[in-house]
């Protein structure tokens, strides 16, 4: 049986917990960032991907930042965007190896560096689509 199941977890262990929260520290939301990520998952899918997805991530962000020093530094060493992107980054590596486990068809379908968190999917381009998804018009609003 673990210290967390028995119930014995340190005071210092739950003060932590309640000391560090992701929103209230930082300009980020986690729920947010993880619904943006597990929909540009499910875009470049072709698939709809659940709401317990997202809500799986951010908790796991939330979990990860009360926990972990060196997670809170990477997140707040930046400013601005950069923050976001880091979180983004975990996110999405964290949603690959969920998919590794869960769902290998849909894990062997994302680009390679997807998974280590470093490559966004790419912009307008969409695999299910087999192209670029923008109309006629739409491409012809666009400045180039």
């Amino acid at each position: 049986m673990t210290l967390a199941r028995s119930g014995l977890r340190s005071a210092a262990s739950r003060a932590a917990r309640r000391r560090y929260s992701l929103e209230r520290d930082t300009p980020l939301v986690a729920l947010a960032a993880a619904r943006q990520v597990v929909e540009e998952a499910a875009r470049w899918l072709g698939v709809e991907l659940p709401d317990a997805l997202a809500v799986w991530l951010a908790g796991r962000a939330r979990a990860c930042y009360a926990r972990s020093a060196s997670f809170r530094a990477k997140l707040a060493r930046r400013g601005g965007d950069e923050d976001r992107e880091a979180l983004y980054a975990y996110l999405r590596h964290w949603l690959a190896a969920r998919f590794h486990e869960t769902e290998p068809a849909l894990f062997a379908r994302l680009p390679a560096g997807y998974a280590w968190g470093g490559a966004e999917l790419p912009a307008g381009v969409c695999a299910a689509a087999g192209g670029d998804p923008l109309s006629v018009e739409a491409r012809g609003l666009m400045v180039t």
